[in-house]
């Protein structure tokens, strides 16, 4: 895998106006607070609303995907301790993983789901890497 080098400027919320969100998602920016729990989903922590444009960058991708470093727009969907969901402009693999800029410190994700709801608008499940020793 690729170092992370956390010396590059961060550039928080980086081209969020690129992602689409649909228009019948008419209440999206105004839901805040916690999502109510589902039991059964297997979710181990509670989640939080998170609209907010975030910056990230794909730093190591699947063999048949080609994909530079430079900035991917994003808008945050919601937050928990494991992980988080954004809508990004570009579709994203399961497997690729990537990084987050939140609190001005970048944070190493793993894809784990991709939802298409529009031409520039991928729903991104992801679960925070964990820091090899």
């Amino acid at each position: 895998m690729l170092e992370v080098d956390t010396k590059e400027p961060v550039v928080a919320g980086a081209h969020a106006s690129e992602v689409s969100v649909p228009d019948d998602w008419t209440d999206y920016y105004d839901r805040t607070g916690p999502l109510q729990s589902i039991d059964g989903d297997g979710r181990r922590f509670a989640r939080m609303y998170f609209r907010t444009p975030v910056t990230i960058r794909m730093v190591d991708t699947l063999p048949a995907v080609t994909r530079g470093r430079e900035p991917i727009s994003a808008v945050g969907k919601d937050i928990s301790r494991g992980g988080i969901s954004f809508l990004s402009s570009q579709q994203l693999y399961p497997g690729e993983l990537g990084e987050i800029c939140l609190a001005d410190r970048w944070q190493r994700f793993e894809v784990l789901r991709c939802r298409k709801h529009g031409p520039a608008c991928y729903e991104i499940g992801a679960e925070y890497a964990r820091e090899s020793a």
